[in-house]
């Protein structure tokens, strides 16, 4: 994703909005944003987070047919040094990343816990702390 100071440059919103419809679609997907096409991270200005995330919500319920509902938890780095490291660090134990693709996580959290309890997750920010709730499974 490549910004200017009056919005997005790239992608265009149509490619956007046919990468989301792929992604409904099939199986479902992640998007990864701020990084660059060489697949390093570059990160989104933290003071263009909410211009970012208003640009996407838009792509998604105003350019697709039917609208799509995008996921409700942004993830971001604070650190972003750390997360480049170990996302090319494997264990010598198993062959698999310390970190795998940010963003995957949310989605298994979600997926697993509501097929573990019949409860979908929740999740709550208390200012800069977050609480996730997962529920027990029904006796």
């Amino acid at each position: 994703m490549q910004l200017t100071a009056h919005g997005v440059r790239s992608p265009n919103t149509e490619a956007l909005a046919g990468e989301m419809v792929a992604f409904a679609n099939a199986e479902g997907g992640t998007l990864f944003l701020g990084v660059d096409d060489a697949g390093k991270p570059e990160g989104i200005p933290q003071d263009r987070l909410d211009a970012v995330e208003r640009w996407l919500v838009n792509v998604a319920t105003e350019n697709c047919d039917p609208p799509i509902r995008p996921m409700p938890y942004r993830t971001f780095t604070r650190n972003q040094l750390l997360v480049s490291f170990l996302s090319r660090q494997r264990s010598k134990r198993t062959g698999e990343v310390f970190l795998e693709s940010r963003g995957e996580g949310v989605r298994k959290i979600l997926q697993r816990g509501e097929a573990h309890s019949g409860r979908v997750p929740e999740y709550q920010l208390f200012g800069e702390e977050l609480r996730l709730t997962l529920w027990s499974a029904s006796s």
